[in-house]
């Protein structure tokens, strides 16, 4: 399954994108040129309906937001991968953003994901 590194590595590939702070978490890829845009974040762990595991009743702490850039790569998401890896929730109605298992996605599927997403925004 992927790393934070494999993260880190995979969202650096992409031209121009940088690190810093989006919607509060500290560990966001930026797109360049975008006024500072989130393109993929590691989610700080959060109670929110869908995003807390049920075995331990704790906020999952693997996640990883992916901001797609139009609501066809969204669906694409959520097609290509099982819901229990790549899947959204109630907050993110109306939002082309998913939600990603980092401990549950392998390298080249979170390659494919992101590459998805990267295209999805230089449209």
């Amino acid at each position: 399954m992927a790393t934070t590194e494999d993260l880190d590595r995979i969202a650096r590939s992409f031209d121009g994108v940088s690190v810093g702070t989006y919607w509060a978490d500290p560990h966001a890829f930026l797109l360049p040129g975008r006024g500072g845009t989130g393109f993929v974040m590691k989610r700080s762990p959060r109670r929110q309906e869908g995003t807390v595991d049920p075995a331990t009743d704790e906020p999952y702490a693997d996640l990883i937001v992916v901001a797609l850039g139009t609501a066809a790569a969204h669906d694409e998401a959520l097609a290509m991968f099982p819901p229990d890896v790549v899947f959204t929730i109630p907050h993110f109605a109306g939002h082309s953003g998913v939600l990603a298992h980092l401990d549950r996605i392998s390298v080249e599927q979170l390659e494919d994901l992101l590459d998805l997403c990267w295209r999805s925004k230089q449209a």
